[in-house]
């Protein structure tokens, strides 16, 4: 299937045409051993905010973001950062089955309508917007910690994040928008208790 990001990317897979999974093999975990080069920086964001040197601070922040794609609103108390990130993924990784399902039905639909030549543009984003879901589940604190370090500390565009991460530049952006947004609501000290809160 072709897509707007086809080139194969260090970290991430793809389904081929016969429905299959292919991967590079790559974990993000491979990236530390890995050369980077800064490039062009990412369109006009001002320097990045002090929180993502702060240690502490990120790994807060990246905690908060996974509690809250897990849908945990109020930050669980007597857990630490290590524990929270894990109390999320397991709640993240129990969505698998269902997303599967998703991302199987949907791909049946699009495989149907190529073969028929009707306008694929729409069931093609549901595609991709479901493989982006899944492929977030097992590594949601490692996609949020790469788009932080990629976009905020060396200063690569959202293309050049998504081919480290093996993501969609629109996913990259709309991590970035989204963690920085909660750095904000902690700086702030807001508790983010809902939906819309965290929003």
């Amino acid at each position: 299937m072709s897509t707007h990001y086809q080139q194969q990317q260090p970290v991430g897979g793809r389904w081929n045409a016969d429905g299959e999974m292919e991967s590079t093999g790559l974990g993000y975990e491979d990236l530390r051993f890995m050369q980077t080069e800064r490039v062009t920086s990412w369109g006009k964001h001002s320097p990045a905010p002090s929180w993502v040197f702060n240690t502490d601070k990120l790994r807060e922040v990246i905690a908060r973001a996974c509690e809250i794609r897990a849908q945990i609103y109020a930050r669980p108390a007597n857990l630490t950062q290590e524990q929270r990130i894990a109390n999320a993924q397991r709640r993240l990784s129990a969505r698998r089955p269902s997303l599967i399902r998703q991302l199987e039905t949907a791909y049946a639909a699009y495989v149907e309508l190529k073969r028929s030549g009707a306008d694929t543009r729409k069931i093609q984003s549901r595609v991709e917007a479901l493989d982006s879901q899944v492929m977030m589940l097992d590594r949601s604190a490692a996609i949020f910690a790469g788009v932080i370090f990629y976009s905020l500390r060396i200063g690569m565009n959202s293309p050049q994040v998504a081919s480290m991460l093996g993501c969609s530049p629109v996913a990259c952006r709309q991590i970035l928008s989204r963690v920085c947004k909660i750095a904000e609501r902690i700086e702030r000290g807001e508790h983010m208790h809902s939906k819309k809160a965290a929003q």
